[in-house]
């Protein structure tokens, strides 16, 4: 039974088994067959970038091949040719680009069908005759030493050169060893290489031997920062407006950036970068303003930077100043103090040339620069620098320097508003008798300002500055243009100090007068004499200095002592007093012929008067060969 079991499965089995074997059978008759594998070999070709099959076809056969990047199926016999292949000889070169093969499919073509009849899948790999060329040997990039320029250096083989090829997008396909190379520049190492910045994105440079083959190449994505900055657009250079000046005009490349400036005795060695940093020691700057400090020996070179709104460096131009782009040198004020005289400056002056100083003083600025060479005009003093400028009311001093052919060498004009060291002037003012105090002195000043006076003990050894603050205490007003001054003649050898002063308190002018003996002397009398009605009379006439003042006399003889007059003083006792239009007696023109004159002020002396008359003064009196002129005071 169970061998009949056994049977049984075994025919059921080999029932199965004959049924799939048809099935095969039936498959087997109507599946397409693979082409047939065909015997081929791969190596490099015999140029740059190729590679070779060797393979035989069969007579009457021939080949076609396809470059993939990934691999293909095997195709079947009777297949059309691909339409992509290409028809091959055998062992000749096949170029490639392995960015985008990695195999080359060969098939063997029925040349009576041209179906496909074998097949062969090579991979490249190694079999290529030119891998991409090595990078370039210690190849360094820097900044130029022109705008918009880089450099470079590099270690190359014997006999090689280099040539670069600026672009805005990297190499497509890097050169090849052994590659012919078209194009490009021929490059000097060390050399500038211009750049266009908004373009020349990418710089590839490719080093070839003796027959102009690619052994190394190397591709530089170009960074601002190794590309020196562009020059600046439309730039001029002109003399300034004032001595010792330059100007500079230029367009800004964008809005919103700026300009600076530097000075230096030498020119830069190293060009800034595009996008660089300013160094140290730079001034802001508006196009066409005067630029002062330059000259053509230590400040000669004009550094001018344009920088963006961070700013960063965005262009720059150095300029070498020549004596054409700078107005007449300078002459350098170093220093001003209050001068020692009334109304002076002193200025210390530095030649620009080492010349001597001619000055002329005027109340405009002037319009029109001198030229070096020009003679100075007419008008000018000579000035030594350190001495006593008297200025006056001049607001400006214009200073030449000659040569000693008295050209002119450099110039400065000196606004006093900008210095204003100026000693105050003297004060018109005098001091003299008062003929209203007796005893005392008056001091007379004419001025529209506000006048004060101080006496003091001691003399003003250096003189107050115009414009000081002047403070009023211990300083008596002057109301009217003659006053007395609270002085007598113990005040001797003391001083008057007399301040004129502006609506702020501030000096304008000022005096220092000494008070001397004959300040305090009687001041003369203002009379007239004629003959009077009675014989030996003469008639006198007087004008009192001061309503209230009175007057005395006394007649004194040839040989009598001449009074001692001080004022202040009370009279001799023997005068007399006479009114105006009085007449006085007993005169001759001989022996009685002096007439002691006073006008009194309370009883003191103010005025005083020896009147000498002759025989025309007296009624009657008979002529004399000797006399003298009527009224002479021997005092």
């Amino acid at each position: 039974m169970n061998f009949v079991k056994k049977s049984i499965i075994a025919t059921a089995f080999s029932g199965a088994f004959a049924a799939i074997a048809l099935i095969g059978s039936a498959f087997a008759a109507t599946a397409p067959t693979p082409a047939e594998a065909l015997s081929a070999t791969i190596s490099a070709g015999t140029d740059a970038g190729t590679t070779k099959v060797t393979a035989v076809p069969d007579s009457g056969d021939f080949l076609v091949y396809q470059l993939s990047k990934t691999q293909a199926k095997v195709p079947t016999q009777e297949t059309t040719v691909p339409a992509t292949a290409i028809y091959y000889v055998p062992s000749t070169d096949i170029k490639v680009d392995l960015k985008t093969a990695k195999y080359v499919d060969i098939y063997e073509i029925d040349g009576t069908t041209f179906k496909v009849k074998k097949f062969k899948e090579l991979e490249i790999g190694t079999n290529y005759t030119a891998n991409l060329a090595p990078a370039i040997n210690k190849l360094v990039i820097a900044p130029g030493t022109a705008p918009t320029t880089i450099k470079a250096t590099a270690t190359l083989g014997k006999g090689n050169k280099l040539k670069v090829f600026p672009g805005n997008v990297p190499v497509t396909y890097p050169p090849l060893i052994g590659s012919s190379v078209e194009g490009g520049i021929v490059y000097t190492l060390g050399q500038n290489i211009p750049l266009d910045p908004t373009n020349d994105n990418y710089i590839a440079f490719v080093e070839l031997d003796g027959s102009g083959k690619a052994v190394a190449f190397t591709e530089v994505k170009v960074d601002n920062a190794i590309v020196t900055a562009s020059a600046l657009k439309e730039p001029t250079i002109a003399a300034g407006s004032k001595a010792g000046t330059t100007k500079l005009t230029a367009t800004l490349s964008k809005s919103g950036n700026a300009l600076v400036y530097q000075l230096a005795a030498k020119k830069p060695t190293v060009l800034p970068t595009i996008g660089s940093s300013l160094p140290a020691g730079t001034f802001p700057y508006t196009s066409g303003n005067d630029i002062r400090g330059v000259d053509t020996v230590k400040n000669k070179f004009l550094n001018v930077y344009e920088i963006t709104d961070k700013g960063k460096v965005a262009s720059y131009q150095s300029f070498e100043l020549k004596q054409a782009d700078i107005s007449v040198p300078a002459v350098t004020v170093t220093s001003s103090t209050y001068g020692k005289k009334a109304g002076s400056t002193i200025f210390v002056l530095k030649a620009a040339a080492g010349g001597t100083f001619q000055i002329a003083l005027t109340d405009s600025p002037i319009s029109v620069l001198p030229q070096v060479g020009d003679s100075a005009p007419s008008g000018t003093t000579a000035y030594k620098s350190g001495t006593d400028l008297i200025i006056g009311n001049s607001k400006y001093i214009d200073v030449y320097e000659l040569n000693k052919q008295s050209k002119i060498v450099g110039f400065a004009e000196i606004a006093m508003a900008d210095y204003g060291k100026i000693t105050a002037p003297v004060l018109a003012s005098t001091v003299q008798s008062s003929v209203y105090t007796a005893g005392s002195a008056a001091l007379t000043v004419n001025s529209g300002n506000t006048v004060y006076y101080a006496i003091n003990s001691k003399a003003t050894n250096v003189l107050p500055a115009v414009g000081t603050p002047i403070s009023t205490s211990g300083k008596v007003l002057v109301t009217s243009t003659t006053q007395d001054l609270v002085a007598f003649l113990g005040d001797v050898n003391k001083f008057v100090d007399v301040y004129e002063l502006d609506g702020n308190g501030n000096l304008l002018s000022f005096a220092s007068i000494k008070l001397i003996a004959t300040m305090f002397a009687p001041a003369p009398i203002n009379f007239t004499i004629a003959p009077g009605l009675s014989e030996g009379s003469t008639k006198l006439t007087v004008v009192p200095a001061k309503a209230g003042n009175i007057f005395k006399f006394e007649v004194r003889s040839v040989g009598d002592p001449v009074p001692t007059i001080v004022r202040g003083a009370l009279p001799p006792g023997s005068v007399n007093l006479v009114n105006s239009g009085s007449e006085i007696g007993t005169l001759d023109p001989i022996t009685k012929k002096f007439i002691d004159l006073y006008e009194l002020a309370g009883g003191k002396i103010v005025g005083y008067k020896q009147i000498i008359l002759t025989s025309a003064d007296i009624k009657g009196a008979v002529p004399v060969e000797t006399e003298e002129p009527t009224g002479l005071c021997l005092l």
